[in-house]
């Protein structure tokens, strides 16, 4: 692509309307001649190794409705003068390194449907001003440092289909009627943040949502089986909250859930469910790639279905206090690449039906009651870089088919067993092994 500085001399260009200089390898400060270019409708700078503050300038521009910064160097504070560039229509500015606040005047832009900022350094609230975007589709502030209460004229964009706001010092809790003033919210994305309270019923009633990520906050009580009605849901996060009393049936709502066949990912790891996993689980969406409920309180068995989820990538059930067998039917699952039972109660023996998931990266069955052999079948595993057994009550001797695995990289943990025989020279294929212990 091009390099270089953008020239000063670009101002020459009186009629220009569209300035497009995006995916290239720019370099230095926008020149605050550009300001002169009355004409303007729309610059894309983005993609570049620009530098330096945002010419103020630039507010000069009045015609101006698209303004695409994104992925540069620039830094400095974003000037309080763009509130005054009544045409705005999108404005993106990710991933550079802006801080201070957003400015109050952005409120001024009645016509801007787009504000994405995500991935810089702001600070300090979000300002109330900002809820008389009454035009606002996409409000995108995340990966900053914002803190404070979301500002509740927030929650009356009744326009607004993305809302992300992940990876902030966000404070407060959810209006109860959301789902009633935020109507036509398709993402909502406010994990990892300071969010407390309930998860408001009321979601229920926005007509199309698709992603609900509330993860790693500090919200309490349980999750609404309501949420069944959102046919659309594809992706619905929980994790690291403290949702859950450790009590029967907290997991019932999942049945709400078997008709979402678009279903790709439920995360509920690290919070206090408890109670048995419904059977239901194993008639959630064929096309569910990652299933976690690590970190809970569950009991019982593992559904004897689950190899129904011919979809899975990713099955996370540690930490709980299961019991019962490994179901054979897990088998089936030829998509999954990680699987973790590890630090239950389960017992008999792996089942060897284990070694048809030839995708397999990782398999954490460690601290349980598992009796029997290694299955030698775990040699067909030959994307396989982590294996943790240890802690059971495994007897037999080491598979040779295991240790001739090259790929095992990472850890190979079968200590605490009762393993017998002599180490297999095959031991020396695993060339990479950062962690073998057969103690």
């Amino acid at each position: 692509g091009l390099s270089g500085s953008i020239s000063p001399s670009i101002a020459n260009l009186s009629f220009l309307r569209l300035l497009d200089l995006s995916n290239n390898s720019f370099r230095g400060v926008v020149p605050p001649e550009i300001g002169r270019l009355s004409r303007l409708q729309r610059v894309v700078l983005a993609n570049n190794s620009l530098t330096g503050p945002i010419p103020v300038n630039l507010s000069s521009c009045f015609n101006l409705r698209i303004l695409h910064l994104s992925r540069n160097n620039f830094t400095g504070h974003i000037p309080a003068e763009f509130g005054s560039m009544s045409n705005l229509v999108e404005v993106y500015l990710d991933r550079n390194y802006f801080e201070g606040p957003i400015p109050d005047s952005f409120g001024n832009i009645s016509s801007l449907k787009v504000l994405s900022i995500q991935g810089n350094e702001m600070r300090r609230r979000i300002p109330e001003s900002i809820g008389q975007l009454k035009s606002l589709n996409i409000l995108n502030v995340a990966d900053n440092s914002l803190s404070g209460l979301i500002p509740s004229s927030i929650y009356n964009l009744s326009y607004l289909t993305t809302l992300f706001m992940r990876y902030n010092q966000l404070e407060g809790s959810l209006p109860w009627d959301i789902g009633l003033t935020l109507p036509n919210i398709q993402v909502f994305r406010i994990s990892a943040n300071h969010l407390s309270g309930v998860i408001p019923v009321s979601l229920s009633n926005a007509s199309n949502p698709e992603f609900l990520e509330l993860s790693v906050n500090k919200f309490s009580g349980g999750v609404p089986a309501v949420l069944g009605n959102l046919k659309k849901l594809s992706w619905l996060g929980v994790f690291g909250n403290n949702l859950g009393k450790g009590q029967a049936n907290e997991l019932s709502f999942i049945t709400s859930l078997v008709n979402f066949s678009q279903l790709i990912e439920l995360n509920l790891d690290g919070n206090n469910f408890g109670g048995q996993n419904p059977s239901s689980l194993a008639n959630l969406s064929t096309h569910l790639q990652v299933f976690g409920i690590s970190g809970n309180k569950i009991s019982g068995g593992i559904p004897s279905d689950i190899g129904n989820l011919i979809g899975l990538n990713s099955l996370s059930m540690h930490y709980n206090q299961l019991t019962g067998t490994i179901p054979e039917g897990i088998g089936k699952l030829y998509k999954l690449q990680e699987v973790g039972f590890g630090k239950n109660k389960l017992s008999s023996e792996i089942p060897s039906s284990i070694g048809n998931l030839t995708l397999l990266n990782q398999i954490w069955l460690e601290q349980n009651n598992l009796q029997g052999s290694i299955p030698s079948s775990l040699g067909n595993c030959k994307n396989l870089f982590l294996l943790r057994l240890y802690n059971n009550e495994l007897n037999g001797t080491i598979p040779p088919e295991l240790v001739s695995l090259p790929s095992l990289s990472k850890s190979l943990d079968l200590d605490q067993n009762r393993l017998t025989g002599p180490l297999p020279m095959e031991v020396g294929n695993l060339k990479t092994l950062v962690k073998l212990n057969v103690s």
